[in-house]
C-alpha cells in the first residue's frame, strides 16, 4: 500500500535491520553492504541520526536512538569485519546514547559498551581509510583508542569485566533485547 523507499517509517526500517543481520549473517557482505547504506539513508529522512526534541516522549527518544544505533552497530560490523568503509558518513565521536543507557560509569550494560565500542570502531576504520599520517601520528591515535576502550572496560558492569562475577547463564551470554 506505500512505497517504503519514499515514505519510510521506523518499523520499516527495524524490518531492514533484521533483513541485513540475516545477509551478513550469510557472509554476503557486498549486499550487506549496500542494504546498510541504503538504510542509513532511510533513517536519515526520518532523522534518527538527529537529537530528538525536548518535548518528544522518553519512550520515542529510546525506540528512536535505539533504531539509530542498530544501523551504526551492524555499519561497525560490516566495515570491520569486511575492510569496507563504514557507511555512516560522520560520527565525530559524538555517540548519542539512547536514554534508557544513560547510566554511571562502572554500571553500563552490554548494550551500553556495544555502542561505544561501535563508535571506536568507526572511528578506527574511518580514520585508517582517510589518513595516510607517519607512523608516529598512527602509533599515537592506536594508543588513544586503547584508552578509549580501557575506560569502556572499566565502566562496564562487573559481570562483563569478568566471567567471574557471572552466577546466571543470561549474564554470561548478554541477550539484546
Amino acid at each position: 500500500m506505500s512505497n517504503f523507499l519514499s515514505n519510510p517509517t521506523l518499523e520499516c526500517i527495524q524490518a531492514m535491520l533484521v533483513f541485513l543481520s540475516t545477509l551478513l549473517n550469510m557472509y554476503n557482505a557486498g549486499v550487506s553492504w549496500a542494504m546498510d547504506g541504503l538504510c542509513i539513508r532511510l533513517a536519515q529522512t526520518l532523522g534518527l541520526h538527529q537529537t530528538c526534541r525536548s518535548n518528544t516522549p522518553i519512550p520515542v527518544q529510546n525506540e528512536r536512538a535505539k533504531t539509530w544505533w542498530a544501523i551504526i552497530w551492524q555499519d561497525s560490523l560490516i566495515s570491520i569485519t569486511y575492510d569496507r568503509a563504514g557507511s555512516v558518513p560522520s560520527i565525530d565521536g559524538n555517540c548519542r546514547i539512547p536514554p534508557e543507557f544513560n547510566s554511571e560509569p562502572g554500571s553500563w550494560g552490554f548494550e551500553r559498551c556495544m555502542y561505544k565500542l561501535c563508535c571506536v570502531g568507526l572511528t578506527l576504520v574511518h580514520e585508517r581509510l582517510q589518513s595516510r599520517d607517519n607512523p608516529q601520528a598512527v602509533l599515537r591515535r592506536m594508543h588513544e583508542h586503547e584508552r578509549e576502550i580501557r575506560v569502556i572496560e572499566l565502566a562496564a558492569e562487573p559481570k562483563i569485566r569478568s566471567l567471574e562475577e557471572c552466577r546466571t547463564f543470561p549474564e554470561i551470554l548478554p541477550v539484546c533485547t
